[in-house]
C-alpha cells in the first residue's frame, strides 16, 4: 500500500509547526558562569581589593558567596602576634568595615591561578597591607590563597586566607 500524498503533506506540515514552536519557545537558560580564567579569576581579587579599600561594604557583600562561604582570616606575626577569623558569613561585611574605619588598605602585588577542580579556582597571592592600628602604619608583607566559585558570576568569593610573611 502507498503513502497517500496528502497524509505526507500533512506530516510534514505539522513536522513544520513543531519545529517552529519549538525555536521559538524561550531556551532554559543556566546561570551565567565565571569563567574561571586565570584573569576571570585576577579580575575578581582586584574587584574585592578595590572595594575593600573603598570601604564600598554593597559591593563587598555582592562579591563574597552565601552558600559557599568558607572564611576569611589575616593573621599577623609581627610587632604583635594578632588573628582575625571570619567564619560567619553574617559577620564578615560588618568585619571589612570595622577594618576599613581602622584605615586598613591592601596593595595586590602578585596573583598566580593554582588549580581548578569540581566548580572552583583556588589562587595564591603576595600583598602589602597597611594597617595603622596594627602596624603603627608601616607596610606589612603577606602571602595567602583564595577560593572562588566558578559556578556563578555572582557572589564568587568563597575563602581568603592570609599570613604576614
Amino acid at each position: 500500500m502507498r503513502p497517500r500524498p496528502k497524509v505526507i503533506l500533512i506530516a510534514l506540515c505539522v513536522l513544520a509547526v513543531s519545529a517552529s514552536f519549538a525555536a521559538l519557545a524561550p531556551a532554559q537558560e543556566a546561570p551565567p558562569q565565571l569563567a574561571c580564567s586565570e584573569a576571570a579569576v585576577r579580575q575578581m581579587a582586584d574587584r574585592f581589593i578595590s572595594s575593600f579599600n573603598r570601604g564600598n561594604t554593597s559591593q563587598l557583600d555582592r562579591l563574597w558567596s552565601r552558600p559557599r562561604f568558607r572564611s576569611y582570616s589575616a593573621a599577623q606575626a609581627r610587632p604583635v602576634v594578632r588573628n582575625h577569623l571570619v567564619r560567619s558569613r553574617s559577620k564578615l561585611v560588618g568585619y571589612f568595615a570595622r577594618r576599613h574605619g581602622q584605615g586598613e588598605r591592601l596593595h595586590l602585588l602578585t596573583f598566580k591561578l593554582s588549580s581548578r577542580s569540581r566548580g572552583h579556582a583556588q589562587f595564591e597571592f603576595t600583598l602589602q597591607r597597611l594597617a595603622p592600628d596594627l602596624s603603627a602604619g608601616h607596610l606589612l608583607s603577606y602571602q595567602g590563597t583564595g577560593v572562588v566559585s566558578c559556578e556563578t558570576v555572582t557572589n564568587p568569593l568563597a575563602a581568603w586566607t592570609m599570613s604576614q610573611s
